[in-house]
């Protein structure tokens, strides 16, 4: 959703960067998207977006980009219960996934 705008939200960044101010880009993906399973819908449309934000914010004069890493569900996500069955199969999958998607 947010790749989306990618109109006049990144002005006030663009005066940033005119401006030499440092500034960084945290993201932070919906808990359990980052492990859902590879050609799943929503993991693919996270990943454009992730890059999308990335280069935008780069473009833009970042001067740091972080991936923040989610954490499972405390009982486990039921509509994905055969790979996230528990809090310890989230977490199991997730920092990996996050990491993935951070190094591009």
């Amino acid at each position: 959703q947010h790749a989306a705008d990618d109109s006049s939200v990144w002005e006030e960044f663009r005066a940033r960067k005119a401006a030499g101010t440092p500034w960084t880009l945290v993201l932070q993906e919906q808990s359990q998207t980052p492990g859902l399973p590879e050609g799943a819908h929503e993991r693919a449309a996270s990943e454009v977006a992730c890059r999308k934000l990335a280069a935008s914010a780069a473009a833009c004069g970042a001067t740091c980009i972080v991936m923040m890493q989610t954490w499972g569900r405390r009982g486990g996500d039921d509509e994905y219960a055969e790979i996230f069955g528990s809090f310890a199969d989230m977490q199991a999958r997730l920092p990996r996934r996050d990491r993935e998607i951070a190094r591009g």
